[in-house]
């Protein structure tokens, strides 16, 4: 896995758990 798509992923990752925690806040 190279470090470019490992960032990625990381980045798509906290950005849905910010949409569940926003979802939930709401």
């Amino acid at each position: 896995m190279s470090n470019i798509d490992w960032n990625r992923a990381t980045r798509y990752f906290l950005l849905m758990d910010f949409i569940k925690g926003f979802g939930l806040g709401m």
